[in-house]
């Protein structure tokens, strides 16, 4: 594919990356070092696989050898065409071991770099014995005493079903011994930083140095000798870092310090019946206590609920659709996104607060019922009055009175003219003065031909108010998320706030206030002065005539994006975009999370 650049992970000031850094693979080159590295299979190490470096040292070594070739021939030259006398023959021989020496030393170098990663050597069913040198030596098959006197097997891999693999006094510097094997180190050995797995027979069974060792696999007697195991992970669990891959058990108690534990796992069982929280907060109350658990929502983000007390209200909370993460130890009740979560239960009490009142007393006062108020006159300053599902028919009700889920029909007077709160009542009929004075229709419906509803200074959230109706909202009213529908007059002629309400019908002055914010406004009633409304007189079917619609109101907050961009959010500000990517690039995030078009790169370390 055109114009595209495989970068892997590389750096200029490090020779080499720590260990861990690389995933399983995944390959990384020093300029510094002149070094080329992969991860290990595990992604726990750093294997250095060859380089620049190594190159150089093989063409070193060839131009000594070459040198030196080349002045042994001219001495064999000058003895083979002069006479062998002494003084020929000197010549001759010091010029001999002249290049015996170079050849040493260039066999030395070619045998380093040559075991350091640049030959891959095989030892197929060899028999390796003696005291000798297996510098990252790769052994495999089915080998026969293999390192059996004193060696040194530095960074060697030793595989295969093989016998006395290192029976003598051994050095496995950071050597890799795997397979089916038979006494493995049984001598005084050293396993320095080895790891040594598999099916392995009398792995250390003399005494040996497990120092940094990993020893993993069905091995038998491993370490039956004086051994030393300083911070090698089949016994020390007091290493910075390491990993048990099989099973722990611990027949006794388990005490873990430090300032977080976490468990991965897809059962957690616990047999102690009560679990103690907060087991330290004996200075003050501070802390919110409870549990968080994450789950996925519809639209793939991860949210956050649970249960807990806030310290700050002294309160409990189940809660659901939270965005943060609960750190430190803190749940924002009044951040963005926090909620109240459903509870589904059967709750026995004796104090139930509903807006601010207790509910209990309520239900117990008048009106608890089904009751019939025909012709009734209710008046004065009383609580719950028709509580249930009653009949107000031709009742006349005035004072300050709670009206829950009422129903009042007829011809009455006076419906509520004192500060009354109809929360979910319905007021159908021809009534005069329905709510003429300061009251409260919360979730409230009144229908009919009814007489100044809501004269006075009311509230009518989420309230339906249809009919032919006169002075709807004539004084100082909040119709929040109300619906006025109907031939009605001077709909909210006062100072009202119609927030989100809708107007609708042939109704006469609607909206001709100056305290007027969001909803829909029928275009036959827009008159009078209009606070926050621009564009009002010129308004076009089809046509947006502001300017920018921002993202609380579901625009974009800007006018144009760049042509082939990809959007991607920014809060509560405009839409963002990138720049348009060319062939081959693919999309990526930079170190502050925005996205960008772009070549594949490895990055540094």
């Amino acid at each position: 594919m055109a114009n595209t650049v495989i970068q892997i992970k590389r750096s200029t000031v490090t020779t080499a990356p720590t260990a861990g850094s690389l995933s399983a693979a995944e390959p990384a080159y020093s300029y510094l070092s002149e070094k080329l590295f992969i991860g290990s299979s595990d992604g726990s190490q750093v294997i250095e696989i060859g380089g620049r470096y190594y190159v150089n040292t093989a063409i070193q070594a060839f131009q000594a050898a070459n040198a030196a070739n080349i002045i042994a021939i001219a001495a064999f030259q000058a003895a083979n065409s002069g006479s062998a006398t002494g003084a020929a023959f000197d010549k001759a021989n010091a010029a001999n071991i002249i290049a015996s020496q170079a050849f040493d030393k260039a066999n030395a170098a070619n045998v380093l770099a040559f075991n350091t990663g640049i030959g891959a050597n095989a030892f197929a069913s060899a028999t390796i014995a003696g005291a000798n040198s297996l510098f990252a030596a790769t052994i495999a098959g089915a080998n026969t005493a293999v390192g059996a006197g004193a060696n040194a097997f530095a960074s060697a891999t030793i595989a295969g079903a093989n016998s006395a693999v290192g029976a003598g006094a051994n050095a496995f510097t950071s050597a890799t011994i795997a397979g089916a094997n038979s006494a493995v180190g049984a001598g005084a050995n050293a396993f320095s930083a080895a790891t040594i797995a598999g099916a392995n027979t009398a792995v250390g069974a003399g005494a040996n140095a497990f120092a940094s060792a990993t020893i993993a696999g069905a091995n038998s007697a491993v370490g039956t000798g004086a051994n030393n195991y300083s911070n090698a992970t089949f016994v020390k669990l007091t290493a910075a870092g390491q990993t048990i891959t099989g099973n722990l058990a611990v027949t006794g108690s388990l005490t873990v310090s430090g300032n977080a534990f976490s468990i991965d796992t897809q059962t957690l069982r616990v047999s102690d019946p009560l679990i103690y929280l907060a087991g330290n907060n004996y200075v003050a109350d501070i802390v919110d206590i409870g549990f968080v658990a994450n789950y996925v929502s519809a639209n793939s983000q991860n949210l956050h609920t649970g249960l807990f007390r806030d310290a700050t209200v002294k309160e409990y909370f189940v809660f659901d659709g939270y965005n943060q993460e609960p750190n430190p130890n803190h749940i924002d009740s009044s951040a963005n996104g926090f909620s109240l979560a459903v509870l589904n239960a059967t709750i026995r009490t004796s104090n139930l607060i509903l807006g601010g009142a207790n509910a209990i007393t309520t239900i117990n006062s008048v009106g608890t019922a089904a009751n019939g108020f025909a012709s009734a006159t209710i008046a004065g300053a009383n609580t719950a009055v028709g509580a249930g599902a009653n009949a107000f028919a031709s009742a006349t009700i005035a004072g300050a009175n709670s009206l829950f889920a009422a129903t009042i029909a007829g011809a009455n007077s006076a419906v509520g003219t004192a500060a009354n709160n109809f929360a979910s009542a319905t007021i159908a009929g021809a009534n005069s003065a329905v709510g003429a004075g300061a009251n409260a229709f919360m979730i409230a419906v009144q229908n009919g031909s009814n007489t100044a509803v809501g004269a006075g200074a009311n509230a009518f959230a989420s309230a339906t108010i249809a009919g032919a109706n006169t002075a709807v909202g004539a004084g100082a009213n909040a119709f929040a998320s109300a619906t006025i529908a109907g031939a009605n007059t001077a709909v909210g002629t006062g100072a009202n706030n119609f927030t989100i309400a809708t107007l609708n019908g042939a109704n006469t002055a609607a909206r001709d206030a100056t305290n007027l914010t969001s909803g829909t406004v029928p275009s036959a009633r827009m008159s009078g002065s209009y606070t926050g409304i621009t564009g009002v007189g010129t308004l076009t079917a089809g046509v947006w005539n502001a300017t920018t619609i921002s993202v609380p109101y579901g625009g974009t907050g800007v006018t144009t994006f760049a042509n082939n961009g990809i959007l991607f959010g920014n809060v509560t500000s405009g839409i963002r975009v990138t720049a348009a990517g060319t062939e081959g690039n693919v999309l990526q995030v930079n170190n502050q999370g925005t996205p960008l078009f772009g070549m594949l790169d490895g990055g540094t370390f």
